[in-house]
């Protein structure tokens, strides 16, 4: 979802068939369960951030150090984790004709195309994280 007025980007992803993984954790009391997918899913926004990074020219060398990975604490519950990657706009308020252009200048996609190129690897480190956590709290059991 795009939202010009905001200047918000919204690309999300929804991770299907983690069914062995979502019975591990209904065995955990809600916390902890809660904090392992806090975790995964970090882990996740974590990949596509470095990549949007790394895709900035080092002459928009302002947009690359405000390029950021957040928790969204209304998006997020007990059962769904959100996490957003984007660019705080007092760091870096030119970062919107960077990513769509404008009659000037041609745009110079970053966020984009970092989440198309790193999004099953966001995938896999989701998983990855999701797995070495359940295993690290249910080892005791």
């Amino acid at each position: 979802m795009l939202r010009r007025g905001k200047r918000n980007l919204m690309i999300s992803a929804k991770i299907e068939g983690l069914n062995d993984l979502v019975k591990r954790m209904k065995t955990l009391e809600p916390k902890l369960a809660k904090s392992a997918l806090r975790s995964a899913v970090g882990a996740g926004a974590q990949v596509i951030n470095k990549e949007a990074q790394s895709i900035v020219t080092v002459d928009e060398g302002d947009t690359k150090k405000a390029i950021h990975k957040k928790r969204s604490r209304r998006e997020s519950n007990n059962h769904r984790e959100t996490f957003t990657v984007g660019v705080k706009n007092n760091k870096a308020p030119g970062w919107w004709h960077l990513e769509f252009g404008t009659k000037n200048m041609a745009a110079k996609p970053f966020l984009r195309p970092a989440f198309e190129s790193k999004k099953m690897e966001a995938v896999l480190a989701i998983k990855t994280k999701l797995f070495q956590k359940l295993e690290q709290l249910t080892s005791g059991i």
